[in-house]
Parts: C-alpha cells; structure tokens; sequence
C-alpha cells in the first residue's frame, strides 16, 4: 500500500499573508491576489469534492480552491456579506 502525504503545505502570517509551498516546504509563494489585508489572523480548510482554504484577514473571510495553480491565477474571493462584527453572515 502506498502512503499518500499531501505536497501542498499552507502558512499564513499577522502582516505577510497566506503562504503556499507545492514542495514539501522547500520554497514558499504568497497568496495575496484578493485578499484586503495582509493580516491574516487564522486559516482553515474545507473537506469533500471542492476543498477550499479559508482565511479571516481583516474582519473579512475569504476563500480559495485549493489546487496547484501558479499563484498568479489564485484569487481570493470574500465570503461575508459585509465587514464582521461579531455575527458571521455568509451568502
């Protein structure tokens, strides 16, 4: 049987973003097209057929599909109907 170890690591930063590495850590690429903020405060991710990843920067939440696209074609899309303030509404 064969051990499947997932090649795409993803960091984020308070004040660099979102950081994608498709190597097993050996080089890093920010994510940043999309995003209003790059204070990212938490990072998430989603299961089943469309995995996504989900960043809380500013009092926004974005998402992102998570695939090996070059970084330049990522984007970020926001997820939250206006600004968080303390009640989370997504459409």
């Amino acid at each position: 049987a064969a051990l499947e170890v997932p090649t795409i690591l993803y960091v984020s930063t308070d004040g660099a973003g979102v950081w994608r590495s498709l190597d097993f850590g050996l080089s890093w690429e920010r994510l940043a097209n999309g995003l209003s903020s790059p204070r990212v405060g938490a990072i998430w991710s989603s299961a089943g057929e469309l995995p996504f990843l989900y960043a809380g920067a500013g009092k926004e939440i974005y998402r992102l599909p998570i695939n090996a696209e070059p970084a330049e074609l990522v984007v970020w899309r926001r997820v939250t109907k206006q600004p968080l303030d303390g009640r989370l509404t997504i459409g």
